[in-house]
């Protein structure tokens, strides 16, 4: 999702993140992919790009229903939809347009701690 808006997309009313639902469900496991949460090995060749993305498709609609549903259980859901998923363009703009270190006070907390 993020990538889609910093690629210059605009984001759509309703916002799902399979990553921070999947952290929240699970934060002592570490994936940095989709792919890598579906079990679903990327295409060697163009022409299976199709498949692999309509795989993918299916698989993070379904994973992304399954996540919402422990999120329930534990009590997580509200975290998710409240704060979590909000935050999802906010973060997103942030890395787009970046932000300004005030290197010498930075310096200063270093010196402190």
């Amino acid at each position: 999702m993020k990538k889609l808006y910093l690629d210059g997309y605009a984001l759509p009313e309703k916002v799902d993140d399979l990553m921070i639902s999947h952290y929240l469900v699970h934060p002592d496991l570490r994936s940095s992919t989709a792919a890598e949460l579906l079990r679903i090995t990327p295409p060697k060749t163009p022409m299976d790009l199709h498949q692999f993305l309509a795989s993918m498709l299916d698989g993070m609609e379904e994973l992304q229903a399954d996540m919402e549903k422990q999120l329930e259980e534990q009590g997580m859901l509200s975290l998710y939809r409240e704060i979590e998923v909000p935050l999802i363009p906010v973060l997103a703009a942030i890395e787009q347009e970046g932000f300004k270190v005030d290197q010498e006070a930075l310096d200063e907390q270093d010196e402190f701690i």
